[in-house]
């Protein structure tokens, strides 16, 4: 199987980024997303939403480990779940079952978000009740309060990241750049013993 892809234009630079659905079978929950195919990443990498949103099983404190990136370090947990891309030359969907490196937040930065969380609902509920002044002070902790949320949960939404290990699943992998424009392609060929599942699609579903 072929599939090329053209480099994505994000963050200002062009980059190789593939549709990818990420299933939990657990839960039975999927989710879409653009994920970065980087041969430089030693690991299969997932933002702290993205887990939430398939249901994985939130870890205990023991659980966490550091990883490091651009960023600094970041703590993360191993969760398995099964990682699906298509062939846009054929009517097959190609699932491969995965260990990943959830990003989560640290058990201080948990407790932090939970009082921000509590301290937004308090101060929705005074604002269902405004008095001139205390409304304008009320709206004030509001954005500050929601501003000081949005910081601490960027922490955790990193890019997705189909590292090394998603590799094993090919033949031969080859980077384009000539142009680093829309005529870039990722180019591989599914070595196909490795292939876990081949589930027909129609093309109405396409």
């Amino acid at each position: 199987m072929y599939r090329k892809i053209a480099y994505t234009y994000l963050g200002g630079f062009y980059r190789p980024y593939i549709q990818t659905i990420f299933y939990n079978r657990s839960a039975n929950k999927a989710e879409r997303t653009l994920a970065l195919i980087d041969s430089g990443a030693d690991n299969i990498l997932i933002p702290h939403t993205l887990g939430l949103r398939i249901g994985l099983m939130p870890p205990k404190p023991e659980e966490l480990k550091p990883v490091g990136g651009i960023g600094g370090l970041l703590p993360y947990t191993e969760r398995e779940c099964k990682i699906a891309i298509d062939n846009q030359d054929s009517t097959k969907i190609y699932i491969f079952k995965h260990i990943v490196n959830w990003i989560y937040p640290t058990p201080t930065d948990q407790q932090k978000i939970h009082q921000l969380l509590n301290l937004i609902q308090v101060l929705q509920k005074l604002l269902e009740n405004p008095v001139n002044k205390v409304n304008y002070l009320l709206k004030r902790e509001m954005d500050n309060t929601n501003k000081a949320l949005s910081n601490l949960l960027n922490i955790y939404e990193t890019t997705t990241l189909l590292g090394r290990p998603f590799f094993t699943n090919f033949e031969f992998i080859n980077f384009c750049q000539r142009d680093r424009g829309s005529r870039c392609r990722f180019n591989y060929k599914i070595f196909e013993p490795r292939i876990n599942h081949k589930i027909n699609r129609s093309k109405k579903n396409q």
